[in-house]
């Protein structure tokens, strides 16, 4: 499946954050900042990827249900 622009974003902005996150703690010697930045800065992209998954189930749900209905339909103008 294609990535959509929202994804590919917070994937960079993920990576950007990593990047921070590890050079605040290697030359900073700054952790309880820098963790909680990485927390946050990732948290994005998991909310995201919820988003997306989201609505992938809710189409697929909006399918079954048509389906059922096609089948329904075409079951009562056989019986």
């Amino acid at each position: 499946m294609a990535v959509s622009l929202i994804q590919k974003k917070s994937r960079d902005f993920a990576i950007r954050i990593i990047g921070c996150y590890k050079f605040l703690c290697e030359k900073k010697s700054e952790y309880v900042l820098s963790k909680q930045l990485l927390r946050s800065g990732t948290s994005i992209g998991a909310n995201t990827h919820e988003a997306v998954n989201a609505r992938r189930l809710i189409a697929q749900r909006f399918e079954a249900s048509f389906v059922r209905a096609c089948l329904y339909d075409f079951y009562r103008r056989v019986v």
